[in-house]
């Protein structure tokens, strides 16, 4: 497990599974060969071509708190994104406590 600020798409390619957090929601926890499907087919939001992933994701669980109205139409995409992952979210969990516990760090 690590935390990765902001990272290249080359880095971002070489991760098997990604947590994505807004305001200490999860938004997003699984596979990242399944995130984009994820985010382009129930959450509205496909990555536009030649665009990193993850500057896609930041400008999709950022919230914009330059007007109410940007703000509200934010916290209704993040509510659709966590409704759309949250089952996938907690398998992601699950399988990292049972490596924790397999690897005798629990």
């Amino acid at each position: 497990i690590c935390t990765v600020h902001q990272p290249k798409a080359s880095i971002v390619r070489l991760f098997d599974d990604i947590l994505l957090l807004s305001e200490g929601a999860t938004i997003y926890g699984g596979s990242l060969a399944d995130a984009q499907e994820t985010f382009a087919t129930k959450g509205g939001l496909p990555c536009p071509a030649n665009t990193n992933f993850a500057e896609h994701c930041l400008d999709c669980i950022s919230v914009n708190y330059d007007s109410r109205e940007e703000e509200r139409e934010c916290r209704g995409r993040l509510d659709k994104l966590i409704e759309a992952n949250s089952e996938a979210a907690e398998a992601l969990t699950r399988r990292v406590l049972a490596r924790r516990e397999a690897a005798g760090d629990a």
